[in-house]
């Protein structure tokens, strides 16, 4: 059943590199393989065995539906900040040094990201960046000692927070957390405000 959705996922990166598809890609994806975990279940059942890891994968599935959906309506190859010639699969491996370019935010398909914040200027405004990504893992360095408010969603993985010497991990499916630094009174005060959402991945955010 994985050897069958990575094939299809192939497929359909390889229909849209050729300009024969233009359709979502994740969402796609991720409703064909309901399917074929579905009918994998059926047939098992019918063979009189247990779904076994079959039923893992269907959960994996249903968690990881939700952004698959909510990014079906953009073109992959579309999304800023992405790497024109390779296309959504592709890595982001950046030191921002414009408040700008931040908040122009940061997207990919498949692949990983590291998007390092200590050189851009901060000031009494908030800066937001917006981190999202399908399937790959995400690594955001900030500023030691800045006001940083994190929102952070990932369908399946881990989530790491790094800053001010602490190591939170949480490993699972479903996170949805909210990670403030040391230097934070309020929200209001934040010079930094995270908003990072991955389909299954990792998300790590650490100081310089």
């Amino acid at each position: 059943m994985v050897a069958l959705l990575l094939l299809g996922l192939a497929g359909l990166l390889a229909a849209d590199r050729a300009g024969v598809y233009d359709g979502p890609i994740a969402a796609v994806l991720v409703g064909g393989g309901h399917a074929l975990v579905g009918l994998a279940i059926i047939v098992s059942g019918l063979r009189g065995r247990t779904a076994g890891g079959l039923t893992a994968l269907a959960i994996v599935g249903m968690v990881v539906a939700g952004p698959a959906a909510a990014t079906s309506d953009a073109r992959w190859g579309d999304w800023d900040h992405w790497d024109r010639e390779n296309g959504p699969v592709s890595s982001i491996d950046t030191t921002v040094t414009s408040r700008a370019a931040a908040e122009r935010g940061y997207s990919f398909g498949v692949g990983d990201a590291r998007v390092d914040l200590t050189a851009v200027p901060l000031t009494d405004e908030t800066l937001t960046v917006p981190i999202s990504g399908g399937l790959g893992d995400v690594t955001v360095v900030v500023p030691e000692g800045a006001a940083v408010v994190a929102d952070v969603s990932s369908g399946a993985g881990n989530v790491t927070w790094k800053v001010d010497g602490k190591n939170e991990r949480a490993d699972g499916v479903g996170h949805s957390r909210t990670f403030t630094s040391e230097a934070m009174s309020d929200r209001d005060d934040a010079e930094i405000e995270l908003t990072i959402e991955v389909g299954v991945g990792s998300i790590t955010i650490e100081e310089d």
